[in-house]
């Protein structure tokens, strides 16, 4: 099936919509005032290979920057076929 431009805008707003879903979540569930006042954090959903496909309307996106080469990085030591539905992987190391 050819996609046309009103299924990708669909899809775009669909993945968008998520990703602001994801970061409404992590804002409500924050014991961090950083993280609730300043929005210090970034959302993105990113595909099998970790290039970000969509990132959240709200958040810093200057951590976008790093994101790209630390989910390579974890992808490398935890490949996305050995993952299954429920694994989570968090990082917050600056180097």
């Amino acid at each position: 099936m050819k996609a046309d431009a009103l299924d990708l805008e669909v899809f775009w707003r669909r993945l968008s919509g998520i990703a602001d879903e994801v970061a409404a979540a992590l804002v409500r569930t924050s014991f961090s005032m950083i993280v609730r006042d300043a929005h210090d954090y970034s959302c993105a959903i990113c595909d099998p290979c970790g290039d970000m496909l969509v990132q959240a309307s709200h958040g810093n996106p200057s951590h976008i920057g790093a994101l790209h080469s630390t989910l390579k990085n974890v992808l490398r030591v935890y490949p996305g076929a050995s993952l299954r539905p429920g694994d989570v992987l968090v990082t917050n190391d600056p180097w």
